[in-house]
């Protein structure tokens, strides 16, 4: 095989920023936000979770936004139908909407175990803040805490949720 030589730099003209473009793909920033609030949730109207947020500015207007939301939580066997996500963006309004996670329709209330994780792109085609919201609702009309999300089994622990927004250079 062949093997190159020489020096890998920066140009001494250069003053700032990146000469050319990013290359596709190339991973231009990462902003991390967690929140340990716990949110209650009944019944087929979206409620939004507290602090499941996370702010970006795309330093490009062609660049894709990916959301990625991991988040722990419990929900009661009961009637609820199945639950939904909506994941928001400044710019583009819904970006996801109605993914369905889980359905019962056994009622023994009990407890178990419901992560959340979810993935979207969005393409916001400016270079302005943007900010990523989390819904959730069930399936059902409801009054009582189905879902809870950022919660554990124990009343006074949390299960802090993780949002990323990676933007991504095309």
């Amino acid at each position: 095989g062949e093997t190159m030589s020489g020096i890998i730099g920066v140009s001494p003209d250069m003053r700032s920023g990146v000469v050319g473009k990013y290359p596709t793909g190339h991973v231009i920033q990462t902003i991390t936000a967690h929140s340990a609030t716990e949110v209650n949730a009944a019944g087929n109207n979206y409620v939004t979770i507290t602090n499941m947020s996370g702010a970006i500015t795309p330093k490009k207007d062609n660049s894709k936004i990916i959301i990625h939301m991991d988040m722990g939580g419990k929900l009661k066997a009961e009637n609820w139908l199945g639950v939904y996500v909506k994941v928001t963006g400044t710019a583009t309004g819904i970006v996801k909407e109605n993914t369905e996670y889980g359905y019962t329709s056994v009622n023994d209330s009990l407890w178990m175990p419901f992560p959340i994780s979810i993935l979207a792109v969005d393409t916001p085609a400016s270079t302005s803040t943007q900010t990523y919201q989390l819904h959730v609702r069930t399936g059902a009309d409801g009054t009582v805490a189905d879902l809870r999300v950022n919660s554990t089994n124990a009343a006074t622990d949390t299960n802090p949720a993780t949002i990323t927004l990676t933007e991504v250079a095309q």
